[in-house]
């Protein structure tokens, strides 16, 4: 079926403007490759704070050479973050200027292992992965939140079903969020009701893409709001949208990533709206848990949009509120950590 996320992705001419692009993205990643130098009064400093454990969430050479040679001169073990996929591809992975900083990062990745009994992934999917990879245990921490500072209750109806998108429209998710518009102004002008779709984002994404959506009646683009005013923003949607396309699908750096918003979203206790690819792993996550209505194709978007203004379904709300609490509220967070940095240890081999 035919969608706005699952197109195909544009090849880049092979001119004079994708080297310099190419160019600039490996420039970009020099201070990420930099070696850093510890002098005998940094060395001295780390020794007196007495470090017991090295936390890092790696994703640069630098940071993952610096913990390892720390490591190796304090003999302590090393847990590492995994925020995105990096220990497979860079987020560029299709500049061959990167290939030497790929292998390089994946050197002291395997070497930072070699230093550790235990480390955290972003997801559920990531974890059994590099967990079947390595043989090392990685415990699951997404983005931990005040679960109790988001609840967010009944918004009092006003004849209008109100949509929210709070987030960044890179990666292809303005072609996601104008498919959604444009299932919105369908919707309402075949049925006389009434909607509001809202996309709060950064100036530059308006500047960039707010073009796109100017001929949709229903959908306004709004500036983004500091982060302690979200919840506010929240309180004012019926229906929170997320979305992903292909684009992300196809870059294996974000190949089990999950927006930090997710966790915001389901501690508000709001139905929610996924439209995306069916393989990501946050499909997957929201559909297997029935957190959230999740569509793949335009069909499908305009059947639950469709639906969703005739009532929506507690069952997923109630999920997602519950989920949250259990999964991503800080204090469960916090447990884990500390259960992480506790348990890990300097492998035999390393001994």
């Amino acid at each position: 079926t035919s969608s706005a996320i699952s197109k195909e992705p544009t090849q880049e001419p092979d001119n004079w403007r994708v080297y310099i692009k190419r160019l600039r993205q490996w420039i970009a990643l020099l201070p990420a490759s930099s070696k850093v130098h510890l002098s005998k009064e940094d060395m001295a400093q780390i020794m007196e704070f007495g470090p017991q454990v090295i936390y890092t969430v790696g994703e640069t050479v630098t940071a993952l050479r610096l913990a390892y040679v720390i490591s190796t001169k304090l003999a302590i073990p090393i847990v590492i973050h995994f925020m995105d996929n990096w220990k497979h591809s860079v987020e560029w992975a299709s500049n061959p200027l990167l290939k030497g900083y790929q292998r390089r990062l994946s050197k002291y990745c395997d070497l930072c292992y070699s230093r550790s009994t235990n480390c955290i992934a972003i997801g559920d999917r990531m974890a059994e992965v590099y967990q079947r990879e390595t043989g090392i245990p990685h415990s699951v921490i997404m983005n931990s939140v005040d679960v109790s500072a988001f609840a967010c209750e009944s918004r009092e109806r006003d004849g209008t079903l109100r949509f929210v998108y709070a987030g960044g429209l890179h990666l292809g998710r303005e072609q996601a969020l104008r498919a959604i518009g444009e299932c919105i102004d369908c919707i309402c002008e075949e049925t006389g009701r009434q909607a509001d779709f809202s996309i709060y984002t950064s100036a530059e994404n308006i500047e960039t893409h707010s073009e796109q959506f100017s001929h949709l009646k229903n959908t306004r683009i709004c500036n983004a709001v500091p982060h302690e005013q979200i919840v506010e923003v929240y309180k004012r949607s019926d229906i929170l949208v997320h979305v992903e396309s292909s684009e992300l699908e196809s870059n294996e750096f974000f190949k089990y990533s999950v927006s930090t918003k997710i966790s915001e979203y389901l501690a508000t206790g709001r139905t929610i709206l996924f439209f995306g690819p069916k393989n990501i792993s946050l499909f997957g996550f929201l559909a297997q848990n029935k957190l959230a209505y999740t569509v793949s194709d335009d069909h499908e978007l305009t059947e639950v949009i469709s639906a969703m203004f005739n009532g929506m379904k507690n069952e997923f709300s109630q999920n997602a509120r519950k989920y949250a609490e259990k999964h991503f509220d800080i204090s469960v967070a916090r447990k884990r950590f500390e259960a992480v940095i506790d348990s890990v240890d300097l492998p035999d081999s390393a001994k």
